[in-house]
């Protein structure tokens, strides 16, 4: 009777893996399928639009000397020269964050030469920074940055 016992249990369990098995299989298939099956292209692009956006708070961009974005922390970031200085534009208000920035060189193949990097937030873009570069005579340079912001984590 006792080799009868254990038979059972085993029995029971094969039985009850063969059912989440095939549980698993069919919330899987189903998953891949998505919530939005059979809808038009404009109807993906809608709830596309309308799902919950989960905003980015790696604010940081490398930029070389003629302005252009190397990489930065979050998609939407922007940089570019403006004559007097640079403009970088995140996809967040970082008015009231921290802003610290250095010298630097975008890629591996050296290190850049000293230079002076001013920042500030930029005037009429809450989005924004400006950086200013100058050699260590004061005269206004191109030189390319890495800048960082550092914002209070708003709370959840």
């Amino acid at each position: 009777m006792d080799r009868l016992h254990k038979l059972g249990a085993v029995a029971s369990a094969v039985a009850i893996g063969a059912v989440l098995t095939v549980a698993g299989a069919g919330i899987a298939a189903a998953n891949s399928a998505g919530p939005h099956q059979g809808a038009s292209p404009a109807q993906h692009a809608t709830a596309a639009k309308t799902a919950i956006k989960i905003p980015c708070f790696s604010t940081w961009a490398v930029v070389n000397k003629a302005g252009t974005l190397e990489r930065a922390g979050c998609p939407g970031t922007t940089s570019e020269y403006l004559g007097n200085g640079y403009q970088v534009l995140f996809n967040r208000n970082v008015r009231h964050c921290a802003y610290v920035a250095t010298a630097g060189n975008a890629g591996s193949l050296d290190v850049p030469t000293p230079a002076v990097v001013s920042v500030a937030g930029r005037f009429g873009h809450v989005n924004g920074v400006f950086v200013s570069t100058v050699n260590l005579m004061g005269v206004e340079i191109q030189r390319g940055f890495d800048l960082i912001v550092e914002c209070k984590q708003p709370k959840v």
